[in-house]
């Protein structure tokens, strides 16, 4: 498979079908090539995002919907066998949030502890895995990752 448009009739995994990564995929599939899930194309949950790109590796399934930092944890042999399609359609890999509740002293102290993160051996590690570093959450990323989230909320609202 060259192109996304090339999925229809095929089965694809995802780690979790109640994921904004999830959701984003299967709306890109439908604005940018007309394919509707269930319709058009199977989806299915794997047990993760390893098994699920382990699966497309080994002919099981024909794509997985998964994230750059899953597909740089597999073993080489696996990323070497799959062939990526990014979607255009994207929000910021993961992002951290703190209720008010914490009051703004906590809040201070926790955004403190994330800033310096990325310059400790820990996180140099972690980060390394795929996941870029930690970057403020702003305004112009909340208002785009929103209609997202009403998608995902609305998705969970109607899974049994």
């Amino acid at each position: 498979i060259a192109s996304a448009g090339q999925l229809k009739g095929k089965k694809v995994l995802t780690a979790d079908r109640v994921t904004a990564v999830s959701v984003i995929a299967e709306r890109w599939l439908e604005l940018d090539f007309g394919l509707r899930v269930d319709q058009d194309y199977t989806l299915e949950e794997a047990a993760n995002h390893t098994a699920a790109i382990r699966a497309v590796a080994l002919g099981i399934a024909d794509a997985a919907i998964t994230t750059p930092p899953a597909l740089v944890q597999v073993p080489a042999e696996i990323r070497d066998a799959v062939t990526v399609l990014p979607s255009r359609l994207t929000l910021p890999q993961m992002f951290l949030m703190a209720h008010r509740r914490l009051g703004p002293d906590n809040i201070d102290r926790i955004r403190a502890v994330l800033d310096s993160f990325g310059d400790t051996e820990e996180g140099k590690a972690f980060f390394a895995k795929g996941y870029g570093g930690l970057v403020p959450l702003t305004r112009a990323d909340v208002e785009q990752a929103r209609p997202y989230a009403e998608m995902v909320s609305r998705r969970i609202r109607a899974t049994p």
